[in-house]
C-alpha cells in the first residue's frame, strides 16, 4: 500500500484533475441564478397581466362601482376632477388591453425559457444552452416592447394627471400646487425607475448571450 493511501491526512486528488472533468465556465452560475430569478418575476408579471385582462373584460362594471361609488359629483368639486381622472385612466387601460394580454403571454413564454434554461445551465444539461439563448433573445424583444408600451401609457397618463392638477389649481382647491408638484415628481420618478430597470435587464441579456456563446461554454455543454 502506498504512503499516500496509508496517510489519512493527505488531501484528495483535485477534482479538476479528474479525467473527463470540464470546469464550469466563469459566469455560467451567475447568469443561471439571475435568469431563474428574472424568469420567476416574469411569471408573476404574466399572471398579473392575465388577471388584469380578465378583470377588465369580465368584471369591469363591478370594480368601477367599487372604485367610483359617486358617479354624479357636484360640478367644479374635487370629486368631479377625481372622477374625470379615474374615467380617463380607465379609458387608457382599455385602449391597451389587447397589448397587455399579448405582453402577458410573451412574459409567460420568456419565464418558461429563462427558468428551465437557467436550471439546465447550472446542471450542465446539453440542451439548456440553446434554450437559455432563445430565452434571452426573446427577453430582449420583450423588454423593447415593454419599453414602448410603458412609454405610450406613461405619456397618456402624464397628460391626464397634468390636466387634473391644473383643474385643481384653477378651482382654487387647497394644496393644489403642492399636489401638482407631487404628482409630476412621482410620475417622472416612475418613468426613470422603469427605464433603469429595463436597461439593467438588457445589459444582463447582453452579458448572458456573450457568456453562452463563448467557445469554452459551447464545449462545456457539448453543443
Amino acid at each position: 500500500m502506498s504512503d499516500d493511501m496509508k496517510n489519512p491526512y493527505n488531501s484528495p486528488a483535485n477534482v479538476y484533475d479528474t479525467p473527463g472533468f470540464t470546469e464550469r465556465p466563469k459566469g455560467v452560475m451567475a447568469i443561471g441564478v439571475i435568469g431563474i430569478i428574472l424568469g420567476g418575476m416574469n411569471a408573476l408579471a404574466a399572471f398579473g397581466g392575465m388577471i388584469g385582462f380578465a378583470v377588465n373584460v369580465f368584471f369591469k362594471e363591478f370594480f368601477q362601482k367599487l372604485m367610483i361609488p359617486n358617479m354624479n359629483p357636484a360640478p367644479g368639486s374635487h370629486e368631479e376632477v377625481q372622477l374625470k381622472m379615474q374615467l380617463a385612466m380607465q379609458a387608457v387601460g382599455e385602449k391597451y388591453l389587447v397589448a397587455q394580454f399579448l405582453l402577458a403571454i410573451l412574459a409567460a413564454v420568456v419565464a418558461y425559457m429563462l427558468i428551465r434554461g437557467g436550471i439546465g445551465a447550472i446542471r450542465q444539461v446539453p440542451s439548456a444552452r440553446k434554450l437559455f439563448i432563445y430565452g434571452m433573445a426573446v427577453g430582449i424583444i420583450q423588454e423593447i416592447l415593454n419599453g414602448v408600451a410603458t412609454t405610450m401609457v406613461q405619456m397618456e397618463t402624464f397628460g391626464i394627471m397634468k390636466t387634473m392638477a391644473e383643474s385643481l389649481t384653477a378651482n382654487n382647491q387647497p394644496g393644489a400646487e403642492a399636489a401638482q408638484m407631487v404628482i409630476m415628481g412621482s410620475m417622472m420618478l416612475g418613468v426613470v425607475m422603469a427605464v433603469i430597470w429595463i436597461v439593467l435587464k438588457l445589459v444582463y441579456f447582453g452579458i448572458g448571450l456573450k457568456i453562452l456563446n463563448k467557445p469554452s461554454t459551447v464545449e462545456y455543454y457539448g453543443s
